[in-house]
């Protein structure tokens, strides 16, 4: 993104210090070695885990918090930028195969399962079919069952 918009960057970045002109960041790097830079603003920073303390609120700053009241502010409209084209529950493409037995025996099973699908990748290539029609053939055949 920094290359895109033409701006300084600093990765892995553990504490920053925002000055008026500049930023100072500290980086953690390879081997623990620490590393401390200025960059100009503006810039692209990404933070390292830990960079960020939080700041608990205390028990009388909830309560007046909590005593103030709210005001209710309708939102403005906006013309929206985005158009939805579709929006639907996407099919299911895959089944998921659980082989029992021991080890040697679910190698076995599954190396007859890659076996049988290659064929049918191989079948499909010769001859397509709609990839809904061959997805269903070979979780039948995964199965047991006869089309």
């Amino acid at each position: 993104m920094a290359e895109l918009l033409g701006w300084p960057h600093a990765a892995y970045v553990t504490k920053l210090d925002i000055q008026p002109d500049k930023l100072v960041v500290r980086r953690e790097l390879e081997g623990g070695f620490l590393d401390v830079k200025e960059l100009p603003k503006p810039a692209v920073v990404t933070i390292q885990t830990g960079g960020n303390n939080p700041r608990y609120a205390s028990i009388m700053g909830i309560k007046r918090a909590g005593a103030k009241p709210i005001d209710q502010v309708a939102p403005e409209k906006t013309e929206s930028k985005t158009q939805l084209i579709r929006l639907y529950v996407p099919e299911v493409t895959s089944a998921a195969k659980m082989f029992e037995g021991s080890t040697e025996e679910k190698a076995t099973a599954m190396a007859r399962l890659l076996k049988r699908k290659e064929r049918c990748d191989e079948a499909e290539s010769r001859n397509p079919k709609p990839e809904s029609r061959i997805k269903s053939e070979i979780r039948n055949s995964e199965l047991g069952l006869r089309a």
